[in-house]
């Protein structure tokens, strides 16, 4: 019997398909102007060249100029080779007494790389590969390195040369893991 009322078109609660459906879009209407009209995300407009008699949205001092992603902003590349080369410092200390650690290279090769510092994280990397030619991770990092100066076939070279240390591992990277 209640086959009967779906049959003729009523939802199980009673109401027509139409009456939901029209329902249905009225509250996604309603839904839509009231996010927009209420919407208390909005930031304060900032003047442009053309418009001098608007208020200038003032940025605090310790906020860098640069583009921004929400209220974090982005840092520019300058800087974060400032923040690599702040965090590497100990570790390049460390490699002074011991420039052949394979551990402190790879870690200094990581910071750059994570820092987006391609150029010195490959260096670091190749020194690190010196002792140790078989590690595939290091050297699938070195390969990315690689990619992102541009040096594809440098990059595709040793991710084959990864393949053939350890062909049935799957590639981990930092960027890949990440969730870029």
């Amino acid at each position: 019997m209640a086959d009967a009322s779906l049959s003729a078109g009523k939802t199980p609660s009673g109401w027509k398909a139409k009456q939901a459906y029209a329902m249905a879009i009225v509250c996604l209407l309603v839904g839509v102007m009231a996010g927009y009209l209420l919407r208390g995300s909005s930031s304060p407009a900032v003047a442009t060249s053309e418009d001098a008699t608007a208020p200038v949205a003032a940025q605090p001092a310790s906020m860098p100029a640069g583009p921004s992603t929400g209220s974090h902003p982005m840092p520019t590349m300058e800087q974060m080779k400032q923040m690599a080369d702040k965090m590497a410092a100990p570790l390049l200390e460390k490699l002074k007494a011991n420039p052949n650690d394979t551990n402190l290279l790879i870690q200094v090769g990581n910071i750059y790389e994570k820092t987006h510092q391609f150029k010195p994280a490959a260096e670091y990397y190749e020194k690190a590969l010196k002792s140790q030619p078989g590690n595939a991770d290091v050297r699938t990092d070195m390969a990315t390195a690689y990619w992102y100066t541009g040096n594809a076939d440098a990059a595709i070279a040793e991710f084959n040369k990864a393949l053939a240390y350890q062909p049935n591992k799957a590639i981990q990277n930092s960027w890949l893991s990440n969730g870029w």
